[in-house]
């Protein structure tokens, strides 16, 4: 793809990725891939009550997650998370919702 040179030089571990071990539902092992981790608050209200919740998600390139369904995981600093729902954006990358916990 056209933008691959572009996307490996900000999913460098030494630049701004993380390490990501990815691991295919029903595969003995992960593979070892780089995203960009991030964990935007949204601030949620109930009632007179408002609180601020996480919502995790990583951008990795479409070609390291292209069989990805929601049985995977991916564990980040040792967290481990499950897929949630993903979107490609046609460029290359994509964006993973992740939940916390196993799966």
């Amino acid at each position: 793809m056209i933008y691959d040179d572009d996307m490996d030089v900000f999913l460098d571990d030494d630049e701004f990725a993380d390490d990501i071990t990815y691991l295919a539902y029903g595969s003995a092992s992960g593979s070892s891939i780089h995203g960009i981790f991030d964990a935007p608050g949204s601030i949620v209200t109930i009632g007179r009550v408002s609180m601020v919740v996480e919502r995790p998600q990583v951008r990795v390139k479409t070609s390291d997650i292209s069989s990805i369904t929601s049985s995977d995981t991916m564990t980040i600093d040792s967290i481990e998370y499950k897929v949630g729902p993903w979107t490609h954006d046609g460029t290359g990358m994509s964006t993973v919702i992740l939940a916390e916990g196993k799966r």
